[in-house]
């Protein structure tokens, strides 16, 4: 087994430890041949303990990279965007900012346009990587 092989191995056994779900570390770790890149938000902290109020649970939140579109699922709110629309990725203090060409639109109750979008993923730096790796060539960052 190569050492990448290795390390792969390792962040699956401990997604699998940290979320008790090996179906969702398999989705999370091991996109397939649509090119399905998915992770779920890392529910964390004090405030996370009122999500459930809102409908926000671990299994209705994830992040997904589907063919060439950002589909992101935070209970009820809901909104998908090209690749093409992500001008920039970065992370910082274990949070994937994504920033937008065009504002999308989140579906919330008052309409708000968003030109960022934050996320707290269970796997930042892995995410990040990746979805900048899926990027187009005429938007993929330097």
């Amino acid at each position: 087994m190569t050492s990448y092989n290795r390390r792969f191995a390792a962040q699956l056994r401990r997604e699998c430890r940290s979320s008790g779900d090996p179906w969702r570390a398999a989705e999370t770790h091991l996109p397939n041949q649509e090119g399905l890149l998915a992770s779920g938000f890392t529910f964390d902290g004090p405030l996370h303990s009122v999500l459930p109020l809102f409908g926000v649970y671990r299994g209705n939140s994830r992040v997904r990279v589907v063919r060439d579109c950002l589909q992101v699922s935070y209970g009820h709110w809901r909104f998908e965007t090209p690749l093409t629309n992500i001008a920039d990725v970065t992370t910082t203090g274990g949070k994937v900012c994504i920033t937008f060409r065009e504002p999308v639109h989140g579906h919330e109750p008052i309409g708000v346009r968003h030109r960022d979008f934050t996320v707290t993923v269970d796997d930042p730096e892995f995410f990040a990587r990746a979805l900048r790796a899926r990027l187009p060539r005429r938007t993929q960052l330097s």
